[in-house]
């Protein structure tokens, strides 16, 4: 087993011994979706009430440690947990879920397998979705990449009626990144 399986059980075992709704996004997601892209940090996106996030820090305390001072208090303040494995030192950042687009992706989640692991992993419309709100340069390489891969396949009223929602949040740059990507790398021949 390697140590990315390692990491990805422990995640998996922490939400499920404490019940915490849990979706995997990001590189790994990716990778689980066919990209041969290599990724050494895991994102997860869980799913507690805001006054239950000490539930959180208690949920992964047994196999993770944190990168920051205080975890607590820094996801009280980001939403974002940073953890290292204990054993192979390996960065998961932890997320809280809370809006309604992070809701769907629940939802919508799959259960894929890589290797011996079995995880919840967002659907491929919306890793594209994660991907264009990050926006990174290796965010919109894996969104480039993703629309090749499945091209044909993607469901592309719900990429379009999601990315459209985000317009409330003053984020209109992920429909119209949209709309770009779907031009140039999906809808064409």
């Amino acid at each position: 087993m390697t140590d990315i399986e390692k990491v990805l059980q422990a995640v998996k075992k922490s939400c499920l011994e404490n019940r915490i709704p849990y979706l995997l996004i990001g590189g790994m997601a990716n990778i689980f979706h066919g990209s041969d892209r290599v990724t050494r940090d895991i994102d997860v996106v869980v799913f507690v009430d805001y006054h239950e996030k000490e539930k959180i820090v208690e949920a992964f305390k047994k196999e993770f440690r944190g990168r920051v001072r205080n975890p607590l208090s820094f996801l009280e303040k980001h939403f974002v947990l940073p953890l290292m494995h204990k054993t192979t030192e390996i960065e998961v950042d932890v997320s809280l879920g809370f809006s309604e687009f992070e809701r769907k992706a629940l939802s919508r989640s799959k259960k894929m397998r890589l290797g011996h692991t079995e995880l919840n992993v967002c659907s491929s419309e919306d890793l594209i979705l994660f991907k264009l709100v990050a926006a990174r340069p290796r965010d919109l390489l894996d969104v480039q990449e993703t629309m090749r891969r499945y091209r044909g396949k993607l469901d592309v009223a719900y990429l379009r009626s999601v990315a459209k929602d985000f317009r409330g949040i003053e984020r209109v740059d992920v429909p119209e990144r949209l709309e770009t990507f779907l031009t140039e790398h999906y809808l064409k021949g």
